[in-house]
């Protein structure tokens, strides 16, 4: 939330919380000007570790089933499938 809209008091965050049968949806999307997921590398790389950024995002990668963004990248959904 702090960084999706840059720590701006008077910016708003949505976050939805969908619990149904087969699964759990979580989407929050912030209003800020979003970024590009693709561009944020890993932070187990070595020349990462010692980074700040994108450990949350690695994070929700390997812990949801799927995770999507929108064209801004400034709104995401994260989808746990119930088994």
């Amino acid at each position: 939330i702090l960084r999706g809209k840059r720590e701006a008091l008077d910016k708003w965050v949505e976050v939805r919380a969908e619990l149904l049968a087969e699964m759990i949806r979580v989407s929050v999307t912030a209003e800020g000007p979003g970024f590009d997921p693709d561009s944020v590398p890993e932070p187990i790389r070595p020349e990462q570790i010692d980074e700040a950024g994108g450990r949350g995002l690695f994070l929700i990668r390997k812990l949801v089933d799927a995770v999507q963004f929108n064209e801004q990248g400034n709104s995401i959904c994260m989808i746990l499938r119930r088994h």
